[in-house]
């Protein structure tokens, strides 16, 4: 259930934050984010999102910011 509502609230941020290349885990209640973002602005907002869901305890970071190569 707190997946669900940790990705409903990332779907209703504005699309200008790319979260296509974003992984979301949980272990209890400590949300875990992996992958890259455009921009170091979106880290945070992403961050702030996540910590802001009711049922979220904390939130662990790993995202980094830049392009990735495929």
């Amino acid at each position: 259930m707190l997946m669900q509502l940790v990705r409903g609230a990332l779907g209703r941020e504005p699309r200008s934050v790319d979260l296509s290349r974003i992984n979301v885990s949980s272990c209890g209640f400590v949300v875990t984010l992996h992958g890259v973002v455009a921009h170091p602005d979106d880290r945070i907002t992403i961050e702030g999102v996540v910590g802001k869901v009711p049922g979220v305890l904390g939130v662990e970071s790993k995202l980094g910011a830049g392009s990735v190569s495929r």
